[in-house]
């Protein structure tokens, strides 16, 4: 990641849990759309059939040199 957040995109079903978590975990890991909630309350069950989005955003540094590296690991249980 260069800048300060990197989005990802899915499509679940509804009833489908969301089970999200990253590496390093200073990261914040959120679902900003179509609602928000922070995975670090727990796993987020689907209400919807659209496109729901996470963000993954690292707030440590504003003027990153160079990019990180990180694991993300992201389940969708039905």
């Amino acid at each position: 990641m260069r800048t300060t957040h990197c989005d990802y995109f899915l499509f679940p079903e509804v009833g489908d849990t969301l089970v999200v978590g990253a590496i390093p975990e200073e990261l914040q890991v959120a679902l900003v759309a179509p609602t928000w909630h922070n995975f670090i309350e727990g796993n987020y069950v689907v209400q919807d059939t659209v496109r729901h989005d996470i963000r993954v955003t690292d707030n440590r540094l504003t003027d990153r040199q160079t990019p990180i590296n990180y694991d993300m690991s992201v389940t969708m249980v039905d």
